[in-house]
């Protein structure tokens, strides 16, 4: 075995456990950041039906 400073011995078992934390932490980033495109979709909606509103509440009041 070498000496190496970089070198460990792992039970495979822990390297599978590490493995299926770091899906599963890559399935909770995929979606947050599809829920985060679907938040910014929504505002960006939102945005421009109050700006839709308030241009016609102002040609209302003239």
């Amino acid at each position: 075995m070498s000496d190496d400073a970089d070198t460990i011995r792992v039970p495979k078992a822990r390297l599978r456990e590490v493995k299926a934390e770091i899906d599963q932490l890559k399935r909770d980033l995929a979606a947050l950041r599809e829920e985060h495109e679907n938040l910014r979709a929504h505002l960006k909606g939102s945005i421009q039906e109050v700006a839709r509103l308030t241009e016609e509440n102002e040609r209302l009041r003239a």
